[in-house]
């Protein structure tokens, strides 16, 4: 009788799975000692980056430009006035370097008021413009009258605008003229042409358009004598009894 074949029994080499088991268990560990570190110090980490200070910029300077560069306001000058600030009567005249009438005022009615009320202490006199009432010319002829004002020579200029109309908005009063009437009367012209190249004096003489509108003035010349307001080249006798009215005679 035969004896029985013995079996070879094969068993499975099972060190792939130790290794890979292994690096598993490695890997689980790694993961629970990670979430435990961040539940420990990530909290701590997080609030380190939010209170750390972020870099910002200088802010802007916020002050109005007037007082950071100081200039003297326009809306206080008074060298466009004569006389007594303190006189029983005040005169605003309301006028236009273009305007026709305006110079017959200024060539027969004005010396005499000057002389007989304003030198006598009787009447504050206050030339003011209608601004571009008839064109760019009268803005651009008042702009410059305030800036010789600057020097002291308002009403000397003035008297020049008003001897050299030429016509309406013709070049009389171009920038050019400008310059020439203020170099004939000897001003400093490095200031003056820097006063009138930077429309120092724009926004005063369209303040005294709109302050002459608001107070009745329609056309030039216009005056205001304590409030009270006459309109037109009117002779001197006329505006000398309006003055002397005022002043209770």
């Amino acid at each position: 009788m035969e004896s029985p074949t013995e079996t070879t029994v094969i068993k499975p080499d099972r060190t792939v799975w130790y290794i890979g088991g292994g690096c598993l268990l490695l890997l689980c560990c790694g993961v629970a000692l990670t979430f435990l570190l961040w539940f420990q110090f990530g909290t701590q980490v997080m609030d380190l980056v939010k209170n750390q200070p972020t870099e910002t910029m200088e802010p802007i300077a916020t002050e109005p430009i007037a007082t950071l560069i100081p200039t003297e306001s326009p809306a206080k000058t008074d060298v466009n006035a004569l006389g007594d600030p303190d006189a029983p009567v005040t005169i605003i005249v309301y006028s236009d370097f273009q305007c026709p009438y305006c110079e017959r005022y200024w060539r027969e009615t004005e010396p005499q008021i000057i002389a007989n009320y304003v030198e006598t202490g009787d009447v504050y006199y206050v030339y003011r413009s209608l601004g571009a009432f008839i064109g760019p010319e009268s803005q651009q002829a008042a702009e410059a009258a305030y800036c010789a004002g600057d020097q002291g020579k308002f009403w000397e200029y003035h008297d020049l605008l008003f001897e050299n109309q030429a016509g309406e908005n013709q070049g009389a009063f171009s920038d050019k003229n400008l310059l020439g009437f203020a170099e004939s009367l000897e001003l400093d012209m490095d200031q003056f042409s820097g006063c009138f190249g930077s429309g120092k004096y724009t926004d005063q003489v369209e303040q005294d358009r709109t302050d002459g509108q608001n107070s009745g003035v329609q056309g030039t010349p216009s005056f205001l004598i304590n409030g009270t307001l006459v309109e037109g080249a009117q002779p001197y006798e006329y505006i000398a009894s309006v003055i002397d009215k005022e002043m209770g005679k």
